[in-house]
């Protein structure tokens, strides 16, 4: 038995509830304005043990239904994590090694038993590191259908979550209602469409930066994003990596990225003056980019918009490739 079930036991210990042999031995009224009355009594004794035991479960768990729930019952889902970055993480530890979790976690009920966590991973693991047995929780009745949107707009509200987690989430969104339009997204939060769409910017870095990204999501915010798109479009993919590269080992401030990719542009153009810069061709799948192709002098590029895209496409280039060379062309 848990700690909860053995406290609820001990608080409603003292409620006893009369057995049917008992009942049976009380004697029976036998007028109709006795059994009528007899009735009405028996119904307010039964409310009134119902309001004692409710009063008595409220002490238990806490008017607002918050638990203390066992962190040994407590299972994390993946992908649903907010990542912090381990000077924030260590600042959270700090501060509930020496004080009370004002905010409980949120979880749901497994049906394989203990609980699934929608939003709170990282007190969970903080309680955890500190050797603490139970964490305070709030138990929510989400469906499995909500639960990854509920635990992404739980996080949402916290404003240090990075602009690259907030965009991961929205895509997310996106692309699991396909319906759902920009405007009503934007809407939905709180913010113009604009903004929205300047935070979905993310989507069209290069695949090396996501995977920068993704280690670590608060390197850059939102607008240094979409700059950074707009270099990278412009066929200086390799800068904006490594200009991302520099901002998370702090060697580059992110508001002065723009300027450092254009100041190595124009170090490049006075080393070689004579040597034009190759312009990429943009191809597009419907509205959205699919590849950049540039070449220079006996060198083709590729770059599309995953890894997944192109390791696909890799394969076929292989296969054509060996053909052209078969046929000696």
């Amino acid at each position: 038995m848990s700690k909860l079930s053995d406290a609820i036991a001990a608080k409603t210990a003292n409620i006893k509830l009369s057995s049917e042999k008992t009942a049976a031995k009380a004697h029976k009224p036998l007028t109709g304005p006795a059994i009528q009355f007899d009735a009405t009594a028996r119904m307010h004794a039964a409310e009134k043990k119902v309001e004692d035991l409710t009063q008595q479960l409220n002490n238990t768990i806490g008017s607002s239904g918050q638990l203390e729930i066992p962190v040994s019952q407590l299972h994390e889902i993946p992908g649903r994590k907010r990542n912090l970055d381990d000077e924030n993480y260590e600042i959270l530890k700090n501060n509930l090694a020496a004080n009370d979790l004002i905010t409980p976690i949120i979880v749901r009920k497994r049906e394989a038993g203990g609980y699934e966590i929608i939003s709170g991973h990282n007190r969970a693991n903080v309680f955890r590191e500190l050797g603490r047995e139970s964490i305070p929780a709030v138990i929510a009745d989400i469906s499995d259908k909500d639960a990854d949107k509920d635990a992404f707009f739980a996080n949402l509200i916290h404003s240090s979550l990075p602009d690259y987690e907030k965009y991961l989430g929205f895509e997310k969104l996106l692309s699991e209602q396909p319906s759902l339009t920009h405007e009503a997204l934007a809407a939905s939060i709180g913010v113009p469409r604009t903004t929205l769409t300047t935070l979905l910017s993310f989507k069209r870095l290069p695949s090396a930066a996501h995977k920068i990204l993704k280690a670590k999501p608060g390197a850059i915010g939102y607008n240094t994003a979409n700059d950074l798109v707009r270099e990278s479009e412009s066929g200086h993919s390799d800068l904006v990596v490594k200009a991302i590269d520099l901002i998370v080992n702090k060697q580059l401030d992110q508001t002065k990225a723009k300027d450092w990719i254009k100041k190595e542009l124009q170090a490049a153009r006075q080393d070689n003056p004579t040597k034009a810069a190759a312009k990429p061709i943009i191809i597009k799948k419907g509205k959205s980019t699919f590849c950049h192709m540039r070449q220079s002098n006996k060198v083709i590029r590729l770059e599309f918009q995953s890894v997944e895209e192109a390791e696909h496409i890799q394969e076929q280039i292989h296969s054509f490739l060996k053909s052209l060379a078969k046929d000696g062309v």
